[in-house]
């Protein structure tokens, strides 16, 4: 009759208003810490301790809900009409007393953990000693896992480090941004910049040593064997990219140091004015190279910008020629001189430059030939010191010594003339 069909309406209502429920409330628990990721983002640890946070805030607000007068009514309605609605709700409060449990206790822990994060992240962080949080942080990381029930499982872990890492990148670009890198090489200050990047590269690696110490400290400390399954390049890929970044910056630092020493080359020997000006244009196409990398528009430090790859590889495409130039000039001016002392000089004058591949070649395929010549150089020396030693000993006149000296001094001074023959180029 009539009731029946209002009592039909009256189920059909709030079983809509039940759909509605487990639809929120399903949106609610299906988001997870990692779906911070999403779209190319790369959020700060903060996120996760919030995450938990908010996640636990809602989830009480919910299970209060859960647990109204109205809500309690409306239930027992729909079961005593034997509703097929009932049984997945009941397991959907499940669920949410299970989440809610979790949420809490996982924001509870992470509390000890915000005061190191905090610092971590401070924008008025030192840099170059920042790894020395990173033991702090790993270590309550590390008491979270052992003692939590819910915090201790690969995804967590995954997350934070990479949130960790992102702090850390974040920090280094924040330290020494690519345009800074630029200006220090314009301002004739790539030392002070290689100085910085060599600095990121060492807090880094820094962090990935850290958290490979606390990998075999979890071992140890009872905590499970979970810490030394983690797949590394999972986490640290991020990072690792960016210490790639830096390398290849550092490097580009370096070059510009090492050829700005061409700036105070100078070749003797009958050829010397003619290297000395190939010299001089290899610096200048060099400068040009550099100017040519410097003009791009992206922040290098950046490890979103793809453009680097190819800029930096027309870069060191065309140092390799000018390598190339190079050691063709230090070949020739070898082959111009022919005194010891003159190709010393010249190996000095390349000084710096010379640990590049292409001139180390050179060098080790002229090492050979100058070490012959030093040999002949010393038997010269033993030829000229037994031959003259008598005369010298005696003072006679025709001993190789400066006339205007007394004969003590005379033949101390040609002792030590001939030492040095032996001695100086040996020590360079």
């Amino acid at each position: 009759g009539p009731a029946a069909g209002a009592t039909k309406e009256h189920v059909h209502v709030l079983e809509s208003a039940v759909v509605t429920w487990t639809k929120q409330v399903r949106h609610v628990l299906k988001q997870e810490p990692e779906d911070v990721f999403k779209d190319g983002h790369q959020p700060e640890p903060v996120a996760e301790v919030h995450f938990w946070k908010n996640r636990a805030n809602n989830l009480n607000s919910i299970s209060t809900q859960l647990q109204m007068e109205g809500v309690k009514k409306v239930l027992l309605f729909l079961e005593a009409q034997k509703s097929t609605y009932i049984t997945p709700f009941a397991r959907l409060q499940k669920e949410v007393e299970d989440a809610r449990d979790e949420a809490n206790e996982n924001s509870r822990f992470l509390v000890a953990l915000e005061p190191h994060l905090s610092r971590l992240m401070s924008e008025s962080a030192d840099f170059e000693t920042l790894d020395r949080l990173f033991e702090g942080v790993f270590h309550v990381i590390l008491m979270i896992w052992k003692y939590s029930k819910y915090y201790n499982t690969l995804v967590r872990l995954a997350v934070l480090v990479r949130e960790i890492c992102n702090t850390v990148i974040q920090q280094a670009r924040r330290y020494v941004s690519g345009k800074a890198v630029f200006e220090m090489v314009a301002g004739d200050e790539a030392p002070a910049a290689s100085g910085m990047l060599h600095r990121v590269l060492r807090v880094c690696r820094g962090l990935k040593a850290c958290f490979e110490t606390y990998q075999d400290a979890a071992s140890t400390c009872g905590a499970g064997s979970g810490w030394r399954t983690m797949k590394l390049s999972a986490i640290f890929g991020r990072l690792d990219a960016f210490v790639e970044r830096v390398t290849d910056a550092h490097d580009f630092t370096d070059t510009v140091i090492k050829f700005g020493r061409l700036e105070r080359v100078d070749i003797g020997g009958t050829k010397g004015r003619f290297l000395s000006q190939c010299v001089v244009r290899i610096h200048e196409e060099f400068q040009e190279a550099v100017m040519k990398f410097q003009s791009a528009e992206y922040d290098i430090m950046d490890v979103n910008e793809k453009g680097f790859s190819r800029d930096y590889c027309a870069f060191r495409a065309a140092i390799r020629d000018l390598d190339q130039r190079l050691a063709s000039v230090l070949c020739a001016g070898f082959e111009d001189l022919d005194t010891m002392q003159g190709r010393i000089k010249l190996f000095s004058s390349f000084e710096g430059l010379l640990e590049r591949p292409m001139l180390q070649a050179e060098l080790e395929r002229r090492h050979r030939l100058l070490i012959e010549q030093y040999q002949r150089d010393l038997q010269d020396v033993q030829i000229v010191f037994e031959r003259d030693k008598a005369a010298v000993d005696t003072g006679v006149d025709t001993a190789p010594i400066f006339h205007n000296m007394p004969p003590v001094a005379g033949a101390i001074y040609w002792l030590r003339s001939m030492r040095s023959r032996v001695r100086d180029p040996m020590q360079k």
